[in-house]
């Protein structure tokens, strides 16, 4: 079914530029996208804007609520790169023929009373097959459908809560064309539940549309089930439906990922890795500057290299490292029994839902664990929750996009004696950096958890990637 699905850009291309800016959809449409999809809220006078947020503080630098904005202060606002925000009848005046374009209505701004001039704008510029309307808001939804406008209902968090009887009666209600998912609906219930949800929806002639989808790992879990996908990334998500891993290598990335194979092979592991790119491991030390009594956190600490050399660092800090894997649990207690370090502590942990109180640690760090998360981004927005404001991320982790010259050069340092190099370069490519995250997809994820003042930093003898932010 993957060749069939459809690709939207989230907000544009926003994985590389200006979200919701004409920059941003016109590259979409340049790299391939099917469609589009973009955000509609409203001025205090009365215009309506392309812009996500019901502020403009995130993408702007400046503070501000779109509702308490005219628009001619609004127009003038820098969201990136020169590019501002758009009217909606100018964004629609620029949109090629023959596009999906999805439109979501914001509750923030928007009303019930706003449907009938927006439908209006809308069918002006679009054709009714190029539209979707949608929204969280299932009350705007029914006017539009009494037009025979296509509509989507989006489902959050607190829909999700209400339970399937609930939200199939909503569907029956409401009579949408679309279901609007969010992948990471997959973490919050059972999987089997949400496929069957899908396949009775599927029975009663619903189509299914995915959203965030960046990774790998995300487009696996849909790829058999959605009609539409939105992205950030518009040519990976391309390249994923034109071209899917071998059976072997979605096979050897799912043993990858398995707490057995840690629990089995991870002491192995931990031997060469450390060795292989220990100037990673001083660089992040060198660059964390913390308090000097901050709480630290090291997610997928592994043997715990990093929260030991953490501790020795800042002697009156408190670093607590997590792993999923019990045996990797032992060997960093291990470790951290032997160098008798004190302000250190370990426990197995989830990184998906990590048992610590909102804005409890000044800084957290990840090295080379996040390619093997269910979900990285619900990851890097756990680490969001936990961090106090102003609290520093600083994350690292195998480059997607690594040359072959590169990885040759790494495998000289990552040698394992029984296997052979042509079979370890293999392995490396596809399994290890093939299935992990470039360094526009890990900026993209940072940015979409809500960190901001994102940098990029690179180790030159190792082939990771490293984004530096703040909460």
């Amino acid at each position: 079914m993957t060749k069939d699905i459809k690709v939207l850009g989230h907000r544009g291309y926003r994985a590389k530029y200006p979200e919701n800016t004409l920059l941003a959809f016109g590259k979409a449409f340049e790299a391939g996208a099917y469609g589009i999809e973009c955000d509609v809220q409203k001025t205090r006078d009365g215009h309506y804007v392309i812009i996500h947020d019901d502020e403009i503080d995130r993408v702007s630098g400046r503070s501000g609520r779109v509702a308490d904005m005219a628009w001619d202060e609004l127009k003038k606002v820098d969201v990136g790169g020169g590019q501002t925000i758009p009217e909606l009848r100018e964004f629609l005046q620029s949109l090629p023929a023959n596009k999906l374009i999805n439109v979501e209505l914001k509750g923030e701004t928007l009303t019930i009373a706003d449907c009938p001039t927006i439908c209006d704008i809308l069918l002006e510029h679009l054709d009714r097959k190029n539209l979707l309307v949608s929204s969280f808001v299932h009350s705007f939804l029914p006017f539009f459908r009494e037009h025979q406008v296509t509509i989507g209902m989006l489902l959050g968090e607190r829909h999700i809560k209400v339970g399937i009887v609930n939200i199939i009666r909503r569907i029956i209600k409401i009579k949408p064309e679309y279901l609007n998912l969010p992948v990471d609906i997959f973490d919050r219930a059972n999987k089997q539940v949400i496929y069957l949800m899908i396949r009775l929806a599927r029975a009663f002639n619903k189509k299914i549309a995915f959203w965030t989808i960046n990774t790998e790992k995300q487009f696996h879990l849909i790829k058999n089930v959605s009609d539409i996908v939105i992205t950030d990334d518009v040519s990976r998500l391309l390249d994923m439906t034109s071209r899917q891993p071998s059976w072997i290598v979605r096979f050897l990335t799912r043993i990858r990922d398995w707490r057995l194979t840690w629990d089995v092979m991870g002491s192995v592991y931990n031997r060469r890795i450390y060795d292989a790119i220990a100037e990673l491991f001083d660089h992040i030390v060198r660059e964390l500057d913390v308090p000097e009594y901050a709480r630290i956190l090291d997610t997928g600490t592994g043997a715990g290299h990093a929260s030991l050399m953490l501790a020795t660092k800042n002697p009156q800090a408190m670093i607590t490292g997590i792993d999923y894997s019990p045996m990797q649990v032992r060997e960093a207690e291990k470790n951290r029994r032997k160098r008798k370090i004190a302000n250190c502590s370990f426990t197995r942990g989830d990184a998906m839902r990590m048992n610590f109180q909102d804005d409890f640690f000044d800084a957290a760090v990840s090295i080379g664990s996040i390619k093997h998360w269910a979900d990285g981004l619900q990851g890097i927005k756990e680490i969001h929750r936990i961090l106090k404001p102003g609290g520093v991320l600083l994350i690292s982790e195998t480059d997607r996009e690594v040359s072959d010259d590169d990885l040759r050069r790494f495998i000289r340092r990552f040698r394992i004696w029984f296997i052979p190099d042509r079979l370890l370069f293999w392995g490396l490519r596809h399994v290890v950096f093939g299935q992990s995250y470039s360094e526009t997809e890990l900026t993209a994820m940072v940015r979409e958890a809500g960190f901001r003042d994102i940098e990029c930093q690179r180790v030159p003898t190792c082939p990771y990637v490293m984004v530096k932010a703040r909460k």
